[in-house]
Parts: structure tokens; sequence; C-alpha cells
């Protein structure tokens, strides 16, 4: 595979790949959790993945090969742990990319009737054909896709930021501690995505610099965002009005800024859901095709397309199961799913990262 993504490439996958649907459709039900301290559960969540992500930093620097969190877990320890890794990662991105199809059908529905598992599917199918086409392709349209996302977000924050409030914004949580803590774990999934840069970091220029450089950026983007999207929405409305909403974010746009903060929001959304759906089928092909290399998965996963250079039969069998996972349609169930195995990957790279720390330090 090619070294074609720089800096701005490799930060624009990491921002992109998180900031999906999710912040868009979640926000309602996490509410309903933890009130307006689910400000303090998207902070909580944002420090929590960028300590990992220090990690990833270092890891990708020093071992760029496809794979990500396996080829990490392979270094420290290899044999069943870094299989157990791979697997769950490689779960978890199918899982992710169809909680990204499936919001972007919820958010599209928000304007237009549509079938929602249809959509998602079809979505999943463009995407992949995307994928099959080069990560150069993947890098260039993410990076026009989440610039003009985060133009229509910093428009929402600086709009919601200005207008007046009658009340100060306290934090309170309806299920006290225990409300945030559940919170804490429905919302995590709005910042999976930036260890993309490093499921892609085999094709990535100059991987010691761009790879920690790149994960870093887009780690304190999202934590200064998100907190920032949450703190705008309870200036405006109380958490108790959007936790029956199906996209929340796109109701309160439309409250303060009529149809033209609503399309706009939509647009956002889309961006966003469209992005992610774009990293996540590119991550989940490099973990295959990382875990084929190895003798884990079939050596046809190993098929690397003559013309495009990117493992085409990884990316089409990876998008085969997330169609079958995006026809659910459930947004609740595909979100804990994806949590759960991302939280497994994370635990077992800060491990991997605190293993190889001390093998420097004995040597």
């Amino acid at each position: 595979m090619k070294r074609e993504l720089g800096l701005l490439h490799a930060t624009m996958l990491g921002i992109g790949g998180a900031i999906q649907a999710g912040v868009f459709v979640m926000l309602g039900y996490a509410a309903s959790l933890a009130g307006t301290a689910v400000i303090a559960a998207l902070i909580i969540c944002g420090v929590v993945n960028l300590f990992t992500m220090l990690s990833y930093a270092e890891l990708g620097s020093a071992i760029p090969k496809a794979g990500g969190e396996y080829t990490f877990t392979k270094a420290a320890y290899g044999g069943f742990v870094s299989f157990l890794t791979g697997w769950f990662e490689w779960i978890s991105n199918m899982f992710f990319a169809a909680l990204s199809s499936v919001g972007f059908a919820y958010i599209i529905s928000y304007i237009v009737p549509l079938n929602v598992p249809l959509t998602a599917i079809l979505t999943i199918i463009v995407f992949s054909v995307v994928n099959i086409r080069g990560v150069e392709e993947v890098g260039r349209s993410q990076t026009l896709m989440v610039g003009a996302l985060l133009a229509i977000l910093v428009a929402f924050i600086l709009n919601g930021l200005i207008i007046p409030s009658t009340e100060t914004l306290q934090l309170s949580s309806p299920g006290g501690p225990l409300g945030v803590i559940q919170a804490t774990a429905y919302v995590f999934v709005v910042y999976l995505g930036t260890e993309a840069i490093a499921v892609a970091q085999a094709e990535v220029k100059n991987p010691s610099k761009t790879i920690p450089r790149a994960i870093l950026l887009s780690a304190i983007v999202l934590l200064i965002i998100y907190p920032l999207i949450a703190y705008v929405m309870f200036r405006i409305i109380p958490p108790e009005a959007i936790s029956g909403q199906s996209s929340p974010l796109i109701y309160v746009a439309q409250l303060y800024m009529g149809d033209i903060g609503k399309f706009a929001l939509v647009i956002a959304g889309t961006i966003a859901a469209l992005s992610s759906v774009n990293t996540s089928i590119m991550a989940q092909s490099r973990v295959a095709y990382a875990l084929s290399r190895d003798g884990y998965f079939p050596k046809a996963l190993l098929r690397i397309h003559h013309r495009f250079s990117t493992p085409h039969v990884a990316v089409v069998v990876g998008s085969v199961f997330t169609a079958v996972l995006a026809a659910t349609g459930v947004i609740n169930f595909v979100g804990y799913a994806t949590d759960f195995g991302f939280i497994i990957g994370f635990a077992l790279v800060n491990l991997s990262h605190e293993t190889s720390q001390r093998e420097t330090t004995l040597g």
C-alpha cells in the first residue's frame, strides 16, 4: 500500500471518523439519563480518549504498520491477545460504520420520509466503492467533508453563545452520579474514530511525526467541540425537551435559527455520518488485511487491487457484514455494541503501551 496521507488528510481522517451521526442523534437519550450533566459526561469521555490517544500516538509512531490496535498488541503480547484485539477492532469498526449509516438515515428522515435500513445499506455500498478506489480518494473526500462540517458546527456554537439567556446554566442529573456514569458509557461512542489514523498508518507519509501530531490534534479538537455543543443546546432548551427528539441538535438549531439552522445542521449531520462511514469502512478493511497477513483470516483478504492499491476483497467482505448490521436500523443497540468493542481495544492498547515502556526501561 502507498503512503499518500499527509498531516492535513490524516487529521481530517481522525476528526471525521469521530464526529459522526451519534452526536446528532444520541444526546437526547443521554439527556434523559444525566440532564445537563451530559456536559460533564462528554468532558470525562474526552479526557479518557485524550489519554488513550497518547498511547496510540507513541505506538503508531514506533510501529507504523497496517492494523492499528492489532499491530500494537501483536508487538507487545503476540498470540491470542493480539488476535482478540484484532477481532474486537474489526467487529467494532463494522458496528461503527453501521451506526453512522443508520444515523445518516435518521438525520435525512428528519426532513424527507424514507426507509431507514435501506438508506443505510445504500450508504455503505457507495462508500465501499470510494474505499476501493484508494486511500488518497478517502483522504481527499474526508478533508472536504470535515472542513465543511467544522465550519457549520463552529457557526452553531458561536450563534448559540451570543444568544441572551435568562437563566444561569447549572449541571444537574436527575439520576444523580449513576445517571452521569450511564450517560458517560452511552456517549463515549462519539469520541470513537480518531484511532482510524493508526489503522491507516501504513499509508501515512513521514509516520514518526505525522501520526502522533494528527492523533493528538484530532483528540483535542473533539474535547473542545463536543462539550461546547452540549452547552449551547442546554442554554437554549432544557434537557427534558430534547429527550424524545430523533435529532436533538437539529431540533435546537431550528428553534433559534429557524429553517436556515435546521437545513445547516441537516447538512452537517449528513457530512458527519458520511465521513465516519467512509473512515470506518477503511479501518475495518485494514484490520482484516492485517489479520489475514498473519494467518488469522483467509489469505484472500490480502489481495490488493492492481489499479488502486487497496485491499478490495477485505473492503467488500466487511461491507457485507456491515450492511447486515445496518439493516436492523436500531441506533441504541448498535451504539452500545460499538462502545463495548472499542473500549476493549482501548484497554489493550494502553496495556500494550505500558508493556513496551517497561521493556524499554528494563532493556
